[in-house]
């Protein structure tokens, strides 16, 4: 798997007046190089790391699997490569998941027999 330099976090933060917690993931930027344009593309790590495993699984760089997702998308800006990245990582992860054989749930779950 590719290390970043940038190191991802999360925060719970508390939002003021509202006395609610949340998460707030922070975005990791790379640029990538589509073309002759170089576009700057932010993603939480974890998106970034499932992209990575998505090119080892297709034996491809990083860099040809971002052009084969975007191939035929016409210009393209960060946030629109961000968008694509995050639907694809989903989707791919979605499809793998149908194609691998799942184990049956046992029955005796949680009882004590």
């Amino acid at each position: 798997m590719r290390s970043v330099s940038t190191q991802w976090r999360k925060i719970v933060a508390r939002r003021p007046n509202r006395g609610i917690y949340s998460i707030i993931s922070l975005t990791v930027p790379r640029k990538i190089r589509l073309g002759k344009h170089t576009v700057t593309c932010s993603l939480e790590q974890e998106f970034w790391n499932q992209i990575d495993d998505i090119a080892a699984d297709r034996d491809m760089t990083f860099a040809a699997l971002i052009e084969d997702v975007v191939r035929g998308e016409g210009r393209i800006n960060g946030r629109k490569l961000a968008s694509i990245l995050h639907v694809y990582a989903m989707w791919y992860v979605k499809e793998k998941a149908a194609l691998s054989p799942r184990k049956p749930a046992s029955k005796t779950r949680g009882r004590n027999h």
